[in-house]
């Protein structure tokens, strides 16, 4: 079949470019044609191009930012990199959209089903409602979606009724977490919990991003810490231990403007970490999801607070820790995280602080994943997904 996929790929966002890569190769080792329709969250797709596509004025900013030394330079690599990962690792369609009304005659010629997910695709922000992931409006086409996440503690009750409305577009539904299978099924549908696409897809899908072990090493990526509170930390282990160190951050820059003490502090020591640093310690802040993989892929232990660093840690045999949340909002999402402690056979995956879960690698004993129980849910969410697809096309 012609599958069309929409997800959450347009975006500076690691694990949600990499669980697109995964879901379309995943798709296309069992068979299928497949692509990603091209939805931009941003008019002009702003929102990927970040500085470029600022208004003149506003890029002389951005300039006189990478100019000051605040890690802007990286941010402007980091989204050139990123776009040119998406335009030469995604199969994308041939259109692309902003507003629903564009796409959706398109979808009626282009494609035999669609399929919705992976990643946050029905979660509404604040009164944004997501009616594209929902396929609000579209009728008569097959639809499934597949490891969608909800991303919500409570569903806001205005948006109760249409969310049961779009819920009843989908042919077969499967989601990422648990919490979202209760709550589907609190609207009277029924849902599958499935693996991540990361997991889902055949470990060949890596192998041309991946290199090879290099000694001991520690893979870092955080959403919430910026670099200035956990380098001193790192710094310590780096020298205690003699390892690498490779940093990815969410968030690579200094907010600079207006001036104030604080922030000169700040931009002080991100100076001095960046010209007199830790040479063991190396800061990623421009690279692209193909370097995140490559540098998960050569080490040996981890540290993140990160869904897909954890499924990182799964696919390259990762000893890692991850940081309990401290925002209420990541909080909640930090659930997902715990399911999967359910697969760790021997040792403590969680830690409640950056130096704790650094002493935990040190001298706690290797985390060790049940590969028996991860290979079981891979095979079981792979059955769900062929025999989802099967029921598409025996109705077609």
């Amino acid at each position: 079949m012609k599958i069309g996929i929409l997800t959450l790929h347009s975006q500076i966002n690691y694990g949600g470019v990499l669980q697109a890569y995964a879901m379309q190769n995943a798709l296309k080792d069992m068979g299928h044609d497949t692509v990603i329709i091209d939805h931009w969250l941003t008019p002009d797709n702003q929102h990927l191009k970040g500085p470029f596509g600022k208004p003149f004025l506003q890029k002389i900013k951005y300039i006189v930012y990478a100019l000051l030394g605040t890690g802007m330079f990286s941010c402007f690599q980091r989204h050139y990199r990123t776009i040119k990962f998406i335009q030469n690792r995604l199969k994308l369609s041939t259109f692309h959209f902003y507003k629903w009304s564009d796409i959706k005659p398109k979808i009626y010629q282009d494609f035999d089903c669609i399929i919705v997910g992976s990643d946050q695709v029905w979660h509404i922000y604040e009164e944004d409602f997501p009616a594209i992931y929902f396929l609000e409006g579209v009728k008569n086409i097959p639809a499934i979606s597949y490891a969608a996440s909800i991303g919500m503690k409570d569903i806001p009750t205005q948006f109760v009724e249409r969310i049961q409305k779009g819920l009843a577009n989908f042919a077969s539904i499967s989601v990422r977490e648990k919490t979202a299978k209760e709550q589907v099924e609190a609207l009277g549908f029924q849902a599958t919990h499935v693996v991540d696409p990361t997991l889902l897809t055949l470990p060949k899908t890596w192998d041309s991003l991946s290199g090879k072990k290099q000694g001991k090493r520690l893979f870092c990526y955080f959403m919430e810490d910026d670099l200035l509170n956990i380098y001193p930390e790192l710094d310590e282990y780096a020298q205690k231990t003699n390892s690498k160190i490779d940093i990815f951050l969410k968030c690579p820059y200094l907010v600079f403007f207006p001036i104030t003490w604080s922030r000169l502090k700040k931009w002080w020591i991100f100076q001095k970490i960046k010209f007199f640093g830790n040479n063991n310690i190396r800061i990623h802040s421009g690279a692209d999801p193909a370097e995140f993989v490559y540098y998960a892929s050569i080490a040996t232990d981890a540290v993140s607070d990160s869904f897909h660093a954890l499924m990182f840690s799964v696919i390259f045999d990762l000893n890692i820790r991850i940081l309990r949340p401290q925002n209420d909002f990541r909080q909640f999402m930090f659930s997902r995280i715990e399911e999967f402690t359910e697969c760790v056979s021997r040792g403590t995956l969680i830690a409640n602080n950056l130096h704790d879960a650094l002493e935990s690698i040190h001298k706690s004993p290797v985390i060790i994943f049940d590969a028996e129980k991860i290979r079981k849910k891979r095979e079981q969410s792979k059955n769900w997904l062929l025999e989802a697809l099967q029921g598409l096309s025996n109705k077609k």
